[in-house]
């Protein structure tokens, strides 16, 4: 509580109207406040109807891991084809032995990941 005994009238008159005023301002940004909330609530509510269940993007997550891992066994299909052709095999060896040796490593690494991908999914 703010003490006024020893201000006369004219400045107790101000000092309530800066007091009527800092109220209004407070009271205008609360309710700016609350609006904002409300249409975050909103939004929050549509994009909760609209939003694709989690079991439709588990879903599509497994299917897109199944394709990398076709189109990743016909490339590795691909680059055996050329290496073993009788036309240039020592230099398609040097071109593309690297990527093999990828594909072998990195196969290990999608059978495991692609393991717990399935397990991680629900039934």
């Amino acid at each position: 509580k703010r003490y006024v005994s020893g201000i006369n009238n004219s400045r107790l008159a101000q000092r309530r109207v800066k007091d009527r005023e800092a109220q209004r301002v407070s009271r205008a940004g609360l309710g700016r406040r609350m609006e904002q909330l409300e249409r975050d609530v909103e939004q929050l509510k549509n994009w909760q109807n609209t939003a694709p269940p989690v079991n439709e993007l588990y879903l599509r997550i497994r299917l897109l891991e199944e394709d990398l891992v076709s189109l990743l066994g016909d490339m590795k299909d691909l680059i055996a084809t050329l290496l073993c052709s009788p036309e240039g095999i020592l230099e398609n060896c040097f071109q593309f032995g690297w990527i093999i040796i990828l594909l072998v490593e990195n196969e290990d690494i999608l059978s495991i990941e692609n393991s717990a991908a399935n397990a991680a999914l629900p039934s």
